[in-house]
């Protein structure tokens, strides 16, 4: 009786605790003994830049990332079934070295992500892999997915950057407005007058605009709506006031035609002398001409006070005073020839007279 009893309760623990374990199984595996080996990147893959790798579409657990802020994602395949990756780490150039992401879906899948476009230098990693599997696992790139970062958003200028002045009346109907943009960007702007509507509107360039519009009384209310991104707008009310007159410019002086006193071009007056006929000449002259004395006979001594002038007088050729300032040479040749003639006709008329 004792030994049937002994017997069975051996029976029943066999069935209990049953066979014995060799070893514990991972995700992948299909329940088989496993070992944790090494993984190292394949050779051929060390160096490879993000943009230029194998493009593939699949993203991972992070296709909301890059598609909300671009970047490079990273995926690694083990390419074994019954492999799966527990841990590992990828270096890159730019980025440095961060934790690898596990795939729970698909054990044998990792993946990395880098904000900017990357080169991927090297990676390490720890696999659970079915026993007698051989250390250290060769593991693939698989395939990158590249989108070109998101630029980061200027940011927004400030309100005092922009202002709305009343400056002055132009005149009874109208008065100037000052529209301000102290940034170095145009932005879309419209000024409104209100209860009436729109006045004008465009894109408001860097510096100061001034604007003319209607003036109906002091508590007239203008409005200006500056646009500096979607959604976001700053507005500035003004009553336009009753301010004094604009400044009007003063008139720039025409260019001088050269007829104005001064500058040289006067001429001299007229000759004024007189001749008594005595071969005397007491003109005086304030121009430039060549007043001629008489041809009378007397005799005299010629008393000349012209500038310029040619006395004659006495008997004979007269004696002569030439100033030839403003006289040609050849005109003043011909004037002696003359005057040379007339002398010896009045002599010889005089001789004649004697005899």
């Amino acid at each position: 009786m004792f030994v049937k009893t002994a017997l069975a309760a051996v029976a029943v623990g066999a069935l209990v605790m049953g066979p014995a374990a060799v070893g514990s199984a991972a995700p992948g595996t299909g329940g088989a003994p496993t070992v944790t080996v090494g993984g190292t990147l394949k050779v051929a893959h060390e160096g490879s830049l993000g943009s230029t790798f194998d493009h593939e579409a699949d993203a991972g657990p992070y296709e909301q990332t890059l598609a909300e802020n671009g970047g490079v994602v990273w995926h690694f395949n083990a390419m074994d079934k019954d492999y799966a990756i527990t841990g590992g780490t990828a270096t890159f150039a730019n980025a440095g070295s961060m934790s690898v992401t596990l795939d729970s879906a698909k054990p044998k899948f990792a993946w990395a992500y880098t904000p900017t476009d990357d080169t991927l230098l090297s990676a390490t990693f720890t696999i659970e892999a079915p026993e007698g599997t051989a250390s250290p696992v060769v593991v693939n790139l698989s395939h990158t997915v590249y989108q070109e970062p998101t630029p980061e958003p200027e940011p927004l200028p400030a309100k005092n950057q922009f202002n709305l002045t009343s400056m002055c009346k132009v005149d009874a109907d109208h008065g100037q407005l000052r529209l301000r943009n102290q940034t170095s960007t145009g932005y879309a702007y419209e000024l409104v007058r209100y209860g009436t509507g729109v006045h004008s509107s465009g894109t408001l360039e860097p510096g100061d605009h001034l604007v003319q519009v209607p003036w109906n009384s002091s508590s007239d209310t203008w409005i200006l709506t500056v646009t500096v991104a979607d959604g976001t707008t700053y507005s500035y009310t003004k009553a336009i006031g009753d301010n004094e007159l604009c400044e009007q410019p003063e008139p720039t002086p025409e260019p001088g035609d050269g007829t104005e006193p001064g500058d040289g071009t006067e001429t001299g007056g007229s000759g004024g002398g007189t001749d008594n006929g005595s071969g005397t000449d007491t003109g005086t002259d304030s121009g430039t001409e060549a007043p001629t004395g008489g041809s009378g006979a007397g005799t005299g001594t010629p008393a000349a006070t012209t500038r310029g002038a040619i006395a004659t007088g006495g008997s004979g050729a007269g004696t002569e005073s030439l100033a030839t300032t403003g006289i040609p040479a050849g005109l003043l040749a011909l004037g002696g020839l003359i005057m040379l003639v007339l002398g010896v006709g009045t002599v010889a008329g005089s001789r004649e007279g004697h005899q």
